[in-house]
């Protein structure tokens, strides 16, 4: 046996190396084995994190361009009359309703935005083509409730423009009444709450409260009114196709504008009244020197009198058609009944 004093300190060492390795090696864990599911979560966050990012940097990009797509989209929906104008009014909505579904929760966000009215202009006028994608009507309610507590006059008349884009026969309609009606608030938005409330009857809501509302913004002369505000009644009123509603148009037949003039051409019919001929015939004689309103004057008489009746422009043959007598110039009412009879 070595006497543990002859071991020197190099010795020792030696002895130790070989041990070192062994060591170190006992003590290094083992490498974890890869999770392919939670792998795929990190990627699948990470992804979605740069998917938010790019929308987010892409938002103000679009608002811009859906700014200038609701500018093209009213622009040529006014010139509707028009192949063309309806081809790119088509066109434009298309775009915007691909969009606003895109875009949808935010556009509901910023309409809550204190912070920018003009964005919130934007985003309550697109918001009117998510009707299609609109499952739960969040976004119809969106609009009421901010139509209700909006204070910006700007931002209010695009609510009333998103409505009547929406169009749905479900939207609650006392605001919309309350607005059109309150000599008070601001004539563009008035403007604006009466087409959308049109477009919101046309679309098949109930017709309660708006016999009242169009005949109420008809009421007294006819110049004193604003003509969007009563071209808008007067189509409404034809639209409810109610021959009790005659007098109320019949004001607008000698009206100085022209589009006026054929609107109610246009109520007269859809009312159906034989009554209403006598107040159409005047615009036959020469004192009307507008010829599309002599038209739609010629197509109203046509369709109260049959459609395969057509005396064309002779306003004596039409007279004698319904039953009248008078002229052009002074006017025309219904004959007395023995005369009435002889014509028979």
């Amino acid at each position: 046996m070595v006497p543990h004093s002859t071991f020197s300190r190099a010795s020792l060492l030696f002895l130790l190396l070989p041990a070192l390795p062994w060591l170190s090696c006992g003590s290094t864990p083992e490498k974890p084995k890869a999770n392919p599911a939670v792998e795929q979560h990190f990627r699948d966050t990470e992804r979605m994190r740069l998917e938010r990012l790019a929308k987010s940097q892409n938002f103000q990009q679009i608002l811009l361009d859906m700014d200038k797509a609701l500018t093209e989209y009213v622009g040529n929906l006014e010139r509707s009359e028009n192949e063309q104008a309806q081809r790119k009014e088509h066109a434009w909505a298309n775009w915007l309703v691909t969009n606003v579904s895109r875009y949808r929760s935010e556009l509901r966000l910023l309409l809550q935005d204190p912070e920018s009215a003009r964005a919130r202009q934007i985003a309550a006028a697109a918001l009117g083509f998510d009707r299609g994608n609109d499952k739960n009507q969040d976004t119809l309610n969106t609009l009421v409730l901010s139509l209700a507590s909006e204070k910006n006059a700007a931002v209010r008349t695009n609510i009333c423009l998103g409505l009547g884009i929406y169009a749905s026969p479900l939207t609650p309609l006392d605001k919309l009444f309350e607005i059109v009606l309150d000599p008070r608030e601001e004539l563009g938005v008035r403007q604006s709450a009466s087409w959308a409330l049109l477009q919101i009857q046309t679309a098949g809501a109930p017709k309660k409260g708006f016999a009242r509302t169009w005949g109420l913004i008809l009421e007294g002369q006819p110049y004193k009114r604003d003509p969007k505000l009563a071209l808008n009644a007067i189509q409404g009123l034809g639209r409810l196709r109610d021959p009790a509603q005659l007098m109320h148009v019949v004001p607008y037949l000698t009206e100085p504008t022209a589009l006026l003039q054929q609107a109610a051409c246009v109520a007269v019919s859809r009312m159906d009244s034989p009554e209403g001929a006598q107040y159409v015939l005047p615009l036959l004689g020469r004192a009307e020197p507008n010829v599309n309103v002599k038209l739609f004057a010629r197509k109203t008489l046509q369709d109260l009198a049959g459609k395969d009746i057509d005396h064309e422009y002779d306003w004596k043959a039409w007279a004698r058609e319904f039953h009248l007598e008078g002229d052009p110039e002074t006017g025309f009412k219904p004959q007395k009944k023995k005369d009435a009879g002889k014509a028979g």
